[in-house]
């Protein structure tokens, strides 16, 4: 046996780099450096610096007849993660992988390597979630695009609890080596073991210069791969039977809580992608995993399958080898169907293997994308919320919509031009960074995937001209010198504005839903007297999420200045729960974390002094059981 060395130099030289070690047997078919001279913006100099101080090597081989690819990384470490320098830098890196994998998703790929992240996000950048697909944005303080579908496998989750780890960072053990499969290779992946010496060497043993255990603080994996049915390293598949050690072994009975789920996407008028999920939640493992599929459309159609390795159709039967207790992996059916079947195509498909399954009830799922065009929304309008801002609000007549496309036509365009989408289920967006004093035609058309309803009407809105007074409004609430207007969310995508209703000259309120449910309420105090200051105080009485905008249109200030000609406000805030204050400070911004809801007798009070700052500033208060709970100027 003989191993041959690869290793191509990457941007720090000397320094370290990434390379392979191929074991005699393996037909190397190329070695590849990806991404050497790509860059990203640093925000710590506005410049555009090398992203990867190790670049991404890729490495394309066969063994057996198995055609496969290897990527090895090395991503930026968490050293100085509190700096936007590294944030941006590990971000980009994480993006720039997953294009390159999902680049790569037509073969049999794994990435393996020193990620320098946790499996889970570590609420700066989650690195693994990006490169595997599988991200949430509202959990990180940097976060792109989803890049990578179907997503990878994180094959951590094969390995005990007890051995999930590679490094140890001040006696914490933790896993920064971790090996994503996508679809195409989960089903070749018999196992996967770590190595151990070095984790859990003595500290004392990284200066002994005799000691093969200074060689590295990381322990290393081994994955094993071969064909779908094959057993891994140690695992017999039988039991022997100890009353005759000579005689025939007895196969071992296994038990597996098999579940099948299938999701649709419509890719076209004529294309249909089926995602097939099969999860074993154990206890055993479940072997020669079979999932029997039946599609019925209107019309001829054709189907291939990626994923799914002893049947290049899908259909009827899709074999994948082992599924390990916990693992949950995937195939696509794609299904090509001709012009007589766009209106209907429905799956379905039962799963089944040689171990018992406890749980049958869960065996079988099905599918039935909607593949028409969605009704069109109707009752569209628009109406100016200040000098660069536009409300559009429509009526939702869609159930089976995936976005709405929105179209806008400014100075300078012939024609509707399509300027972003709004989610689904939404009734109303605000589209904003437009020019003062313009009129602007708008459009909106319900979308399912890529098949796309009839426009509403066009309408028409003309921004504002600067210092246009809005007291006329339903949804804009003028108490004296100040004007006040409210939008809300639920959390759950739905938005509002919210209408206004004047009490006093002084104090109003707002409602979101009907008029008889008051939502928020608006007084103004005149504490000249008392402190200098007029004081906007707000109650609210919701458990949506309200963001609340106060502006002043000048006058004259509590020390007769002509507030007119000053440039904005600084604020000081005041929290208060049951009357009592729990906190006051000047702030020029805030960031707080209140931990009462809205509805338990919490008010914010602003008190408002005429200092040189930002003319307008923005309030939100968010109820902590939907929107976070949370309250930033």
């Amino acid at each position: 046996m003989s191993y041959s060395s690869y290793l191509e130099v990457g941007n720090r030289d000397p320094g370290i780099n990434v390379g392979f070690l191929v074991r005699s047997g393996v037909t190397v078919r190329s070695v590849t450096q990806h991404g050497k001279s790509e860059t990203y913006l640093n925000p710590a100099t506005n410049t555009n610096d090398l992203l990867h101080d190790r670049p991404p090597l890729l490495l394309e081989a066969a063994v057996e007849g198995i055609e496969f690819s290897v990527l090895v990384i090395h991503n930026r470490s968490l050293i100085s993660i509190d700096t936007e320098r590294v944030r941006a830098k590990r971000l980009a890196q994480a993006q720039s992988v997953a294009s390159l994998a999902q680049s790569l998703q037509d073969r049999k790929l794994i990435i393996v390597g020193d990620y320098n992240a946790f499996q889970f996000t570590d609420g700066y950048v989650d690195v693994v979630g990006q490169i595997s697909g599988d991200v949430t944005a509202s959990e990180n303080l940097l976060s792109g695009p989803d890049l990578v579908d179907p997503n990878l496998i994180n094959l951590i989750g094969r390995v005990p609890a007890a051995q999930r780890y590679s490094y140890a960072f001040r006696n914490s053990a933790q896993v920064l080596d971790h090996a994503l499969v996508n679809q195409e290779m989960a089903g070749s992946v018999l196992d996967i073991q770590y190595a151990r010496g070095n984790v859990d060497a003595r500290t004392t043993e990284s200066n002994d210069v005799d000691s093969p255990l200074r060689a590295s603080d990381h322990d290393g994996f081994v994955v094993y791969l071969s064909a779908p049915g094959r057993l891994g390293p140690g695992d017999t598949g039988h039991t022997d039977d100890p009353g005759d050690p000579g005689g025939p072994e007895t196969p071992a009975v296994s038990e597996a809580d098999l579940s099948l789920r299938a999701e649709s996407r419509i890719v076209s008028k004529r294309l249909v992608h089926y995602n097939i999920r099969v999860r074993n939640a154990g206890p055993d493992a479940a072997r020669n995993v079979r999932v029997t599929s039946t599609l019925e459309a209107r019309g001829e159609f054709e189907t291939s399958t990626g994923g799914c390795e002893e049947d290049p159709n899908g259909l009827p039967t899709c074999s994948l080898g082992s599924v390990q207790a916990g693992e949950t992996v995937y195939f696509t059916i794609e299904v090509a169907l001709d012009g007589r079947s766009e209106n209907l195509v429905t799956y379905s498909g039962a799963v089944e293997s040689d171990a018992v399954d406890s749980n049958p009830d869960n065996d079988d799922s099905g599918a039935t994308p909607p593949l028409g065009a969605p009704p069109a929304p109707t009752e569209l309008a628009a109406r100016a919320l200040s000098e660069t801002e536009i409300e559009l609000r429509w009526r939702d007549n869609a159930r089976t919509e995936t976005e709405f496309a929105v179209f806008q036509q400014g100075p300078g365009d012939s024609k509707l031009r399509l300027i972003g989408t709004a989610p689904r289920n939404s009734t109303s967006t605000i589209v904003a960074e437009l020019v003062p004093n313009v009129t602007y035609r708008f459009a909106v058309e319900a979308r399912n995937g890529p098949l796309a309803s009839e426009r509403t009407l066009r309408v028409t809105a003309t921004t504002w001209t600067a210092e246009t007074a809005r007291c006329a409004e339903d949804d804009f609430l003028c108490l004296g010198r100040f004007q006040v207007e409210v939008a809300w969310e639920d959390g759950e995508g739905r938005t509002g504005r919210g209408m206004a209703e004047r009490l006093t000259a002084r104090s109003g309120d707002f409602w979101f839903f009907e008029p008889a449910n008051i939502e928020l309420v608006v007084k103004v105090l005149d504490g000249c007297s008392i402190n200098g200051h007029r004081w906007v105080v707000m109650g609210g009485l919701t458990d949506v999420g309200v963001e609340i905008t106060v502006r002043d249109t000048g006058g004259v200030g509590c020390c007769g200045e002509d507030v007119s000609e000053l440039r904005g406000w600084a604020l000081r805030d005041e929290v208060r729960r049951d009357g009592v204050p729990v906190r006051r400070g000047t702030l020029a911004s805030l960031t707080a974390t209140v931990g009462a809801r809205l509805i338990d007798s919490l008010q914010i009070v602003l008190s408002l002094a005429s200092l040189q700052g930002r003319s307008r500033r923005r309030l939100l208060l968010a109820a902590p059981d939907r929107s976070g709970s949370r309250v930033s100027i």
